[in-house]
């Protein structure tokens, strides 16, 4: 909160908001710039804060989807930290980690060169060494990769380190993703998409990268319906996908099976 007195309010009205409002171009970008003049020196009166729970039985059901060889890729768009905080909770995160930070070709170049240099380190950091590129990678397991949703972008963007990144992350047993934009969830589905992926969101901004993979399924709950409406499968919790995939996936991939041997007994007589 800030008081303003009349004379002073109406002195950066007629010269900043007036005009901001007239002008024909860069309008909305002229009236932000006008109000950032005035909005300063402000009083907090209070703060607010969002508990993001987890679903029930999420941590077990991703534990056990894992124990069967399911590899999980976490896209979510909060900041770094929260994103850690997450995955550690869900048990995703593994005691070895390579931790990807940058926004220049160059320097996540310089990152994968002392990955293949340096199996045991943790944090990546610049090096010199020489480029190692199409050796395979020989790191500790369980393994997990974090980066962002820049760095992924710009990586995937450069012939100069996008082998490097894709054989990285398929190495990985778990793939964390912050800051992710939708346009980049999308993204980093159709990077994975070898051999098959599975989508899972309960949110809006979930629908393009629920699209693109082989499998979308959505959650519908209290995020709206907008994930389920794209989905191919629709859930009511996050706990149900381990019995969508382990017990009705693979006695389908069961009856699917002997559909086709008897298929071809038939053709054969």
């Amino acid at each position: 909160i800030k008081y303003v007195d009349f004379e002073t309010f109406q002195q950066w009205n007629t010269i900043h908001y007036e005009k901001a409002q007239a002008s024909v171009d860069r309008r909305e970008e002229r009236v932000n710039q006008a109000c950032d003049i005035i909005e300063t020196d402000l009083t907090p009166l209070g703060t607010t804060g969002i508990s993001d729970k987890l679903q029930d039985q999420a941590t077990e059901t991703i534990t056990d989807l894992r124990k069967a060889g399911i590899r999980f890729w976490m896209l979510t768009g909060d900041q770094w930290d929260t994103a850690i905080q997450v995955a550690q909770t869900c048990s995703l995160l593994s005691p070895n980690k390579i931790i990807i930070k940058g926004n220049d070709p160059v320097h996540i170049l310089n990152c994968f060169r002392s990955i293949r240099f340096n199996k045991q380190q943790q944090n990546i950091e610049n090096t010199e060494q020489e480029n190692l590129v199409g050796q395979p990678l020989c790191l500790p397991r369980p393994l997990t990769v974090l980066i962002s949703g820049s760095t992924f972008s710009t990586a995937i963007d450069s012939p100069l380190v996008k082998d490097d990144l894709k054989n990285l992350l398929t190495y990985a047993d778990t793939v964390i993703c912050s800051r992710t934009a939708p346009a980049q969830k999308m993204k980093i589905v159709n990077f994975a998409k070898k051999p098959v992926v599975l989508s899972i969101g309960d949110g809006g901004n979930d629908v393009p990268m629920i699209q693109s993979a082989h499998i979308g399924v959505g959650i519908e709950g209290k995020e709206g319906k907008q994930a389920s409406m794209a989905a191919d499968f629709v859930i009511v919790k996050f706990s149900h996908l381990k019995r969508l995939l382990l017990w009705h996936g693979h006695h389908s991939l069961r009856r699917i099976s002997l559909v086709i041997l008897f298929s071809i007994q038939r053709y054969r007589q």
